[in-house]
């Protein structure tokens, strides 16, 4: 994976990017493939929630 500064006078989306930029909260979300095998069935055997972030932070720590 390689990386480049952009031109941000002449960016197609500079538009885009000066509306999420002026958010107070802005973030940049990112999309992996994550095997969460381990920590749905660590959910199902304990009872705890699945989609809690801190719990399958957690359970992946421990791993």
């Amino acid at each position: 994976m390689s990386s480049h500064m952009l031109d941000m006078r002449c960016y197609a989306r500079k538009a885009h990017f000066d509306c999420f930029r002026s958010l107070p909260y802005s973030y940049v979300g990112v999309t992996v493939d994550q095997d969460v095998t381990e920590a749905f069935r660590f959910s199902e055997e304990t009872g705890r929630s699945f989609y809690l972030t801190e719990e399958i932070e957690m359970v992946l720590s421990i791993a």
